[in-house]
């Protein structure tokens, strides 16, 4: 079949939206369908550097930017405004290889946020929405010790939910949508009652097993002081603030633990200062920003994931971990709930908890991990569920979602290898 890609972040080597995206385009072309991506111009060097010997005809890629807005930078705070802009801009574009190559059905991947409207549907093929995420919020409770603008943050991102929830221009969205996938409940519980009704709760990412194996693992020294790692950007939303604190405790407990902090963010500053007062600052080790390289060389060398993340809707850093037999303590908020449970880490409560609460729900799952036989357990457990979790299969059981939702007229093949829009 034809497919269109709309995948505004699609790059190889990375995780997060751009990993997603290029996931999918090489998952549709190996299962012998015929691609188009239609990505931002802003991907086009790192694509151009993975095929050195010329682009691919199928994944076919198309980087789109309007003169206009090429003056805008990619960047944390213009992304969403940007995006939203690109979408518009890009119907003519999507009309034009419509009427040129008549798709089977056209997929909307990302920027994977429920509220930002896509009008993919124009064009008139069966139209996929998702997944996507974004309706998650920070519990009131645990925005106390955020700082006044992290608070206001919160709040203005409610009110972009809300504003999204009651969007007509999203609704039209939903409704064209002949089938849409949400990552998390709280994602699906922002859509009108007849939306909800037939909308299906589906994660887009996979573990990638066979990155770590059994042997590995049990060659693992058993040390009763951990090496943990944190890996992700340094925002309030990370809630790495109330990490440090628990983990201040399992030091008094085993003094030779360490934990690692790859990332990089606004927050990096304050996050040593907290160090400092904590009096671990020795024992935490900030790493900065990291390659993909880099970081799963620093999986191969720590014990556990610890991953306190107050309202993500996917989980891409959790299944790497998974996939490298790490175990995994994270918060029972978002979607990294979807992929453990208690045969390879601990979900901690936190959707009716203050900060006390959860940073005592942090230091016991962290106490129980300084038990070796348990957290050898519960890496076997994650090398289990990772398997489980097989990004394979997880594409093949949303592609056969897809299918089940489409009826595709036959046509001829026609290839796709023409010069690039």
């Amino acid at each position: 079949m034809r497919v269109l890609l709309s995948a505004f972040a699609c790059a190889p080597d990375t995780g997060s939206e751009g990993g997603v995206g290029w996931d999918w385009a090489q998952g549709l072309a190996a299962a012998g369908h015929q691609v188009v991506v239609l990505t931002d111009c802003t991907r086009a060097a790192a694509i151009q550097a993975y095929y050195p010997q010329g682009l691919p005809a199928n994944p076919r890629f198309i980087f789109f930017r309007p003169a206009w807005l090429r003056r805008i930078p990619l960047n944390a705070a213009s992304a969403h405004l940007l995006y939203g802009l690109w979408q518009c801009a890009l119907v003519p574009l999507l009309l034009r290889l419509h009427a040129e190559w008549r798709f089977d059905y056209v997929h909307h991947l990302t920027y994977g946020v429920f509220r930002l409207p896509c009008f993919l549907w124009l064009c008139g093929a069966p139209f996929v929405f998702g997944p996507v995420g974004g309706g998650e919020s920070v519990p009131p409770a645990l925005r106390q010790g955020m700082s006044y603008k992290g608070r206001c943050f919160e709040a203005a991102r409610d009110l972009a939910n809300w504003l999204g929830r009651h969007d007509p221009l999203v609704h039209l969205t939903l409704r064209r949508a002949c089938l849409v996938l949400a990552r998390t409940p709280e994602t699906r519980a922002m859509f009108p009652a007849a939306i909800r009704a037939r909308t299906i709760l589906h994660q887009e990412i996979g573990a990638r097993p066979g990155r770590a194996s059994i042997a590995e693992i049990l060659a693992k020294p058993a040390s009763c002081a951990p090496q943990l790692l944190f890996a992700g950007r340094l925002l309030q939303l990370k809630a790495l603030h109330l990490a440090l604190p628990a983990f201040a405790r399992l030091l008094r407990a085993q003094p030779d633990s360490v934990l690692h902090v790859a990332g990089d963010g606004p927050m990096a500053a304050q996050l040593k200062a907290q160090c400092a007062l904590l009096g671990i600052a020795r024992s935490v080790r900030f790493h900065g920003r990291l390659a993909q390289n880099q970081l799963f060389a620093l999986y191969r060398e720590v014990d556990g994931l610890l991953f306190p993340s107050l309202r993500d809707s996917g989980g891409n850093v959790v299944v790497e971990a998974l996939s490298f037999g790490l175990p995994v303590i994270c918060l029972n908020l978002g979607g990294p709930p979807c992929f453990v449970d208690a045969s390879c880490g601990r979900v901690v409560e936190a959707s009716a908890c203050d900060e006390a609460a959860v940073i005592d729900g942090l230091s016991a799952a962290l106490l129980a991990f300084s038990d070796p036989g348990l957290r050898r357990q519960c890496a076997l457990g994650a090398l289990a569920r990772a398997e489980s979790l097989n990004w394979q299969e997880q594409f093949n059981l949303t592609l056969a979602l897809i299918m089940a939702r489409i009826a595709p007229a036959p046509t001829g093949l026609k290839s796709l290898d023409q010069p690039q829009v």
